[in-house]
């Protein structure tokens, strides 16, 4: 009887910590909706493996809209950041996708999870200037 009450009372304790806490092990691969946060506007539905990435932009209502695919390599700093360069191969090839990858391409810094998302803080470093944004990542 006494073991049949210990039971009743650690059984909601299992489920409360059987909720997933996300990891950045979460977004290394998978399909993802990122949101550029200055720019609401601005959404892509992302497929990653661990060192590839390919986009597309889509509308407010998830529309796609009339673009190419955007391919992209990925090189893991650590469990969280990462650079993201233009794949050349893939992608045509012009002026500002060199100046990019040249600089480094774009460099995603972990901040935080905000739920099921992961917020960044993206640099993108130019020949003459220094672009930062924010980004949420969210896994579909």
């Amino acid at each position: 009887m006494k073991a049949s009450k210990l039971l009743y009372l650690f059984l909601p304790c299992m489920f409360i910590s059987c909720k997933h806490e996300p990891s950045c092990d979460d977004f290394k691969e998978g399909t993802f909706l990122q949101t550029v946060l200055d720019k609401k506007d601005v959404r892509n539905i992302i497929t990653r493996t661990l060192n590839t990435q390919e986009s597309y932009r889509i509308e407010e209502h998830g529309k796609r809209i009339n673009s190419e695919n955007f391919h992209s390599t990925i090189e893991w700093v650590n469990d969280c950041d990462y650079y993201l360069k233009i794949d050349t191969s893939k992608v045509k090839n012009d002026k500002d996708v060199d100046e990019i990858n040249r600089n480094g391409g774009y460099f995603f810094k972990f901040i935080q999870f905000d739920g099921e998302c992961a917020l960044y803080n993206v640099t993108l470093k130019l020949d003459h200037e220094t672009l930062t944004f924010h980004i949420r990542s969210c896994k579909l």
